[in-house]
């Protein structure tokens, strides 16, 4: 957890574990901008993975989302390949539908089937 503090971009983000020696933090937005009256969000994705040599925690970036989202859904798969987004807001507090999906080992980002309804805070699996 100090780790993901020290980013500063926990507002909103998803965490998705996808072992217990990696932890993927996706979307979201800064905690200092929650105040701005055009609230920006985040599409950045970091890796938190452990690292056996040093016995720590480390950083890593990945590929970018293909939108900004905050307050969306995500979920891994069941074979702990592809992590799926859906929804969320964009570009401020403009509520998506969109869905995007994450090849863990090719790191790229795609889109996916879009979901009918638009959803913020909502949960996925």
């Amino acid at each position: 957890m100090i780790e993901i503090e020290q980013l500063h971009d926990v507002y909103q983000a998803k965490l998705i574990p996808v072992s217990n020696k990696s932890l993927f933090m996706i979307g979201g937005q800064s905690t200092e901008e929650r105040s701005d009256a055009v609230t920006k969000v985040k599409k950045t994705v970091t890796e938190l993975y452990w690292n056996d040599f040093t016995s720590q925690w480390r950083i890593k970036q990945k590929d970018y989302m293909l939108r900004e989202r905050a307050s969306f859904g995500a979920t891994l798969s069941k074979d702990k390949s592809l992590i799926f987004v859906t929804g969320g807001y964009i570009n401020g507090f403009k509520v998506d539908k969109e869905t995007e999906v994450y090849d863990i080992a090719a790191n790229k980002w795609c889109t996916g089937t879009p979901m009918k309804t638009r959803r913020i805070a909502h949960s996925i699996c």
